[in-house]
């Protein structure tokens, strides 16, 4: 039960990530040509979502080992 809702907000964690990383490449007509601070400031949305997601995921996975129900 509990690994199956750490997973499922994982889930829901990529999908915001996802989100963002296409919103903010969508709004840019040549995102390689941006300047350094779009690239900061998209870093600063994605990296902490990205390890959200991966501590999600961890603690979905030993969720049952651990004795959680």
């Amino acid at each position: 039960m509990t690994s199956t809702i750490l997973l499922t907000a994982a889930i829901m964690t990529f999908g915001a990530i996802m989100w963002v990383m296409l919103t903010e490449i969508g709004k840019r007509a040549d995102i390689m040509k941006a300047p350094p601070s779009i690239h900061t400031r998209q870093a600063k949305l994605i990296l902490p979502l990205m390890a959200l997601f991966v501590v999600l995921v961890l603690l979905a996975s030993q969720a049952k080992s651990w004795g959680w129900p």
